[in-house]
């Protein structure tokens, strides 16, 4: 301890890992905490001053070991306003509680109780003895004194916490030198103050002022604690959540999984150490601290399909655990799922040349040619739904050259036109298909209801009425592209829609509002797309709000807050539209960046306030939980972009690699641009996934800057655990292996279909099972059917003799007339199987 003098009152304590706390005192009296660890041999100690108080009197240093490598100690000094409690870790300290209350009260010989808080004593002039319990970040006073303690009767009550147990305090009165009261006793005391125990008077000479160090009474619980219930939950195919029920509140549950049948095979002790020897895993020991049911962490590493047991343990804190204490059960995981794409995604950059007004896009040369108009949409990937414009040189360019539309995309089957008004230069445009090939009725299917193209005048124009939509809170109408005949570039608030759905006799008209009245006639493309599997949220905003405007330098945005909030931030994309009262458009008028910010609010970045600007947003929410199916993933990405570099302008932007390329889009591109001026098409921002884990963004004219967002999707993929089998006549003659179905499988088995020697025909559960007249006829091994199995046996199914017909738990089975006639072995069922047995199908 080097050359520091030990204070008297000074108290050393060395927790598991070998750091040590202790008090001692200098010169000018006074009291330093101090606090050492070893070094990684062992061998030399480096010590640390924690803390440092001054005064004649103190109490100081007095600690205990908390856990495995943190102390707690207090110190304090009598006569001063300075009471503290600290908890020491390498090299660091952390002050709990600080007092100057008056009477002072001392915080002497702090003790942790099992739940985490600290009961320490209340010590001075006033005659305060009483027991505190410290919960963050202020003490109550949670026990009182048994006997009365004045100022001339100077008791230590000095407290500490049982090892093994959340509610009992034992109390050890000591008289402090100077009294002659002779009161020395021990108490136990119950969480709420009160006597557990009489005191137990000592007797004889007076003890000196001085500390100790606590003792257990674990032991002292000499009752085992008894499990029930043993459950098995939130099973997979891989994975179990293990489970059961305890009558005591404390200690350590321990679990193993076992091949079924082997539940009462392990002791308790191999469950303890997880060492039996054919354990499949071992779960994750539970800290007990509550009576009743608890579970544990899931436990991984199983196989599909599969049936096992289990044991469960609960060894109380003081040791004690028999038969009582155990309890066994079993489980079958889920089949491995069938995992399979659900959406496929053509796409590509085009170039309509200069001097023409289309371009025809060729379904199976140009994209992937769609199964069928229903299952698929073609749009533009553009901030402005539309054409970037020229892809060279820039420049100032007229609203009809660079604004695109789909003049025909419901002939996506076979081939669409990327259509303008205007031909005085060539204009680039980004875009993609988006086709459902998952399974029709899916949990992640979509169908487009409607696609077209529409034109008109006025502020409003209407799709025809569609009469499919099932449920129109499922649907969101999207804008593909979006042109107009104006052949200035002052007026781009004439090709700035935003739409809707609206009720019309038995059917939904698609609808298409923009912000001015005026007579410009403008071209709309669009698809009326139902999200119509289970895992699909449809939501819409509709807002005309505006906020803080950002400038070059700067990143203001401000939050709209979601009248309806999404579940999950990386499960919901965005289609995004707007329109502008603005006549005429600045560029910063055109369009706002729109990103979603979190699962209540979207953040916005406008330019200028000015006018009515009107934001239309599609929130589409995907709620698939899968464990090996790729769920619906959502990268939201928004930055700042400056102004200068060539033009065209290419960005490459580096995002998390996807799976797939052909499985992933690009939604939600925005951009609010810089300038009230009219130098078209500036803001108009293409953007396309070029490789698994890059974005390109294009612009024609990088004269402004910008504030761009936008976000890459992974579609989901669907799962599925269900097949459909018919085995016909002659159909399964191979000799040597098994014929196996995985649950929810659906078989038939015709008369001749099985004929197989030497291995089992085994149905896992939930399977559906009809077996024919003559269907199975391979001697030597089993017919299993696993629980929840629905077997019909047609009579002749079943000629085999030597082995078992054997239905589990939950089977319902139909034995019709002579579908059982093999001698030798039992026909055996399990618990909760549900039997029909019609007369002479057992002889």
């Amino acid at each position: 301890m080097g050359s520091w003098p030990l204070h008297p009152n000074g108290i050393c304590r060395v927790s598991n890992d070998g750091l040590r706390i202790y008090g001692i005192y200098d010169e000018d009296s006074s009291q330093v905490a101090v606090f050492e660890r070893p070094d990684t041999s062992g061998n030399t100690f480096t010590a640390t001053d924690m803390y440092t108080a001054g005064g004649t009197n103190g109490y100081d240093g007095v600690a205990l070991s908390f856990d495995e490598s943190y102390l707690v100690f207090s110190t304090g000094v009598d006569n001063q306003d300075f009471h503290k409690i600290l908890t020491a870790s390498p090299y660091n300290h952390t002050l709990l509680y600080s007092t100057a209350s008056t009477p002072l009260v001392g915080c002497i010989y702090p003790s942790p109780m099992t739940t985490g808080e600290l009961i320490f004593e209340g010590d001075g002039n006033g005659g305060d003895e009483s027991i505190y319990r410290l919960t963050s970040p202020n003490p109550s006073e949670a026990f009182t004194d048994i006997s009365a303690v004045g100022t001339d009767t100077p008791n230590d009550n000095a407290p500490f916490c049982l090892a093994n147990s959340s509610d009992l305090v034992v109390s050890v009165y000591l008289s402090r030198a100077g009294n002659t009261s002779g009161a020395h006793e021990i108490v136990f005391r119950n969480a709420d103050g009160t006597n557990q125990v009489a005191p137990s008077m000592f007797y004889g000479k007076n003890v000196a002022s001085g500390t100790f160090s606590g003792f257990s009474l674990g032991a002292s619980d000499t009752t085992p604690p008894n499990l029930s219930s043993p459950t098995a939950t939130g099973i997979t195919s891989s994975s179990v959540v293990l489970g059961a029920t305890t009558d005591e509140g404390n200690g350590t549950a321990h679990a193993i999984i076992v091949p079924n049948g082997e539940q009462g095979t392990p002791t308790n002790q191999e469950v303890i150490d997880g060492n039996y020897a054919n354990t499949v895993a071992v779960a994750a020991d539970l800290a007990i601290s509550a009576i009743g049911a608890f579970s544990f962490t899931t436990t991984s590493g199983l196989s599909a399909s599969t049936q096992y047991g289990y044991v469960i343990v609960h060894v109380d804190a003081a040791g004690n655990e028999d038969a009582g204490s155990r309890v066994e059960g079993a489980f079958t995981t889920a089949a491995a799922a069938t995992v399979t794409q659900a959406f496929r995604v053509s796409r590509s950059s085009s170039v309509i040349p200069s001097g023409a007004t289309s371009l025809t896009l060729t379904a199976g040369t140009d994209y992937t040619a769609p199964a069928g108009a229903d299952r698929a949409f073609i749009r533009i990937v553009n901030s402005r739904l539309t054409g970037m414009g020229r892809t060279a040189g820039g420049g100032n360019q007229n609203t009809d050259d660079f604004t695109v539309y789909f003049s025909n995309p419901e002939n996506i089957t076979t081939s669409v036109d990327l259509t303008r008004v205007g031909s005085a230069t060539n204009c680039r445009v980004d875009w993609e298909v988006v086709e459902y090939v998952g399974a029709a009725g899916g949990p992640n299917e979509i169908v487009v209801r409607s696609a077209g193209a529409v034109a008109g005048t006025g502020g409003t124009i209407d799709g025809p009425a569609v009469a499919t939509i099932a449920d129109s809170a499922d649907v969101a109408v999207l804008i593909t592209g979006q042109a107009s005949g104006n052949t200035g570039r002052a007026d781009w608030h004439e090709t700035l829609y935003v739409a809707s759905l609206q009720p019309s006799g038995s059917g939904w008209l698609p609808r298409f509002e923009r912000g001015t009245t005026v007579a410009g006639n403008s071209h709309i493309s669009y698809a009326v797309v139902e999200f119509v599997g289970a895992n699909w949220t449809v939501s819409r905003e509709d807002f005309n709000t505006t906020g803080t405007t950002w400038a070059p330098g700067n990143n203001n945005s401000w939050l709209y807050t979601l009248a309806t909030p999404v579940a999950d931030v990386a499960k919901t994309f965005l289609h995004i539209q707007y329109a502008t009262s603005n006549d005429p458009t600045g560029l910063d008028d055109a369009g706002e960046c729109i990103v979603l910010d979190s699962t209540t609010q979207l953040r916005v970045f406008n330019r200028t306030t000015a006018g009515t600007r009107r934001k239309v947003v599609w929130l589409v929410q995907n709620s698939q939980a899968s464990a090996q199916a790729r769920n619906l993933i959502v990268q939201h990405r928004q930055f700042y972009q400056t102004l200068g570099g060539s033009e065209e302008r290419t960005i490459t932007d580096s995002v998390t690699a996807v799976d797939a390329i052909e499985e992933a889009s690009i939604f939600a591109p925005t951009a609010s641009c810089d300038g009230g001026g009219t130098a078209y098409p500036r803001g108009s921002v293409n953007a396309l996934l070029t490789a698994v884990d890059t974005v390109t963004l294009r612009y024609s004219d990088s004269g402004q800057e910008q504030q761009l967002g936008y976000e890459v999707v992974q579609w989901p993929q669907d799962e599925s655990t269900s097949s459909s089998v018919t085995l016909e006549a002659g159909s399964w003659a191979v000799s040597g292996h098994d014929l196996t179905f995985h649950s929810d499988s659906v078989v038939a088995l015709d008369a001749g279909s099985w004929a197989v020697s030497g291995h089992d025909l085994t149905f896992y559960s939930d399977a559906v099972v009809s077996l024919e007249s003559g269907s199975w006829a391979g001697a030597g091994h089993d017919l299993t059917f696993y629980s929840d199995a629905v077997v019909t046996l047609d009579p002749g199914s079943w000629a085999v003799s030597g082995k078992s017909l054997t239905f589990y738990s939950d089977s319902v089975v139909t034995l019709d007339p002579g579908s059982w006639a093999v001698s030798g072995k039992n026909l055996t069922f399990y618990s909760d199987s549900v039997v029909t047995l019609d007369p002479g199908s057992w002889a």
